[in-house]
């Protein structure tokens, strides 16, 4: 069973989401769809980075115009359902990640 998580990250996540690293968090039954929303060039070249360092397979859309969390969400969902054979897919804020509730939802 694989699982997807998408991640959307907007102007004001860059602050929050310096520490964060895929390196150990997931193992390779997992795509991480990680949504630059509004293009942020700051943003962008640190979800590059977050790509190269991690073990996990890890996709990048970049949304031209900042739009609503539902529709950067849904762009995420539909990249992940058309690419891949996911059978769950959840949501997170980059702040949010490392959630205790998020965690046990992935384990199952």
């Amino acid at each position: 069973m694989k699982k997807g998580i998408v991640i959307i990250f907007g102007e004001n996540d860059i602050n929050t989401s310096e520490n964060l690293s895929f390196k150990s968090f997931f193992n390779k039954n997992f795509k991480i769809c990680l949504v630059n929303n509004g293009n942020h060039i700051k943003i962008l070249k640190f979800l590059y980075k977050l790509k190269e360092t991690s073990k996990s397979e890890v996709s990048i859309i970049n949304l031209r115009k900042e739009k609503a969390l539902h529709l950067a969400l849904k762009a995420g969902v539909r990249f992940l359902s058309k690419n891949d054979n996911i059978t769950l897919i959840l949501h997170a804020k980059p702040k949010n990640i490392f959630n205790k509730k998020l965690m046990r939802k992935i384990e199952r």
